[in-house]
């Protein structure tokens, strides 16, 4: 989250550890689930069969649990 004047704008990348290469990421003034499947969408255009077998670690924050992001990883 990066707060200016009177609102937020949250960040939520996916980073290679190895490379720290920031592979996707979305933005936005909520942290509602349409961003987080986006990014997964963008992943996946961008990187294509690279990302088969990726591992992906998160703060475990409630987005993250959410059923449809874990049945689309």
């Amino acid at each position: 989250m990066f707060p200016l004047d009177e609102e937020s704008v949250y960040l939520s990348p996916i980073i290679d550890f190895d490379s720290r290469e920031v592979l996707a990421y979305k933005a936005g003034k909520d942290v509602k689930m349409d961003k987080k499947m986006l990014m997964l969408d963008d992943l996946e255009k961008i990187h294509g069969n690279k990302i088969k077998g990726m591992m992906i670690q998160s703060d475990q924050g409630v987005q993250y649990q959410n059923s449809r992001y874990r049945e689309r990883l």
